[in-house]
């Protein structure tokens, strides 16, 4: 990786075109889908204006944003900052699988397990 690519503030640029989102949660997806569904990736968004801090979001078309867990941020802004990540979102080759856990508390939560699409 070139010295540029690793720390450089731009922001990355996905292909897909952002216009009016519904938002949804992982929660919902796996409502309705369940956890072997496959999503691709079109865009990785963070929402810096949020009620408790910055919150990750994926794009995963024109019209539906997921918001994510906030363990999922820093990876979010990782793949982000990564040129071989946006490349492989603006090829169609990333996705994710929604799955469920249970927390040593007891408490139930949602995450996703990230898929290499062909």
């Amino acid at each position: 990786m070139s010295f540029a690519n690793k720390y450089s503030k731009a922001s990355p640029i996905f292909n897909v075109r952002i216009n009016h989102p519904a938002y949804t949660s992982l929660a919902d997806l796996f409502k309705e889908y369940g956890s072997g569904h496959v999503f691709a990736i079109a865009g990785i968004y963070i929402n810096t204006k949020g009620k408790y801090g910055p919150q990750a979001c994926i794009a995963i078309n024109e019209n539906t944003m997921v918001n994510l867990p906030s363990h999922l941020l820093e990876v979010c802004e990782e793949m982000r900052r990564d040129p071989e990540a946006v490349e492989a979102i603006n090829n169609g080759q990333a996705g994710f699988k929604v799955y469920q856990y249970t927390s040593k508390a007891g408490n139930s939560g949602f995450s996703v397990d990230w898929v290499d699409l062909q």
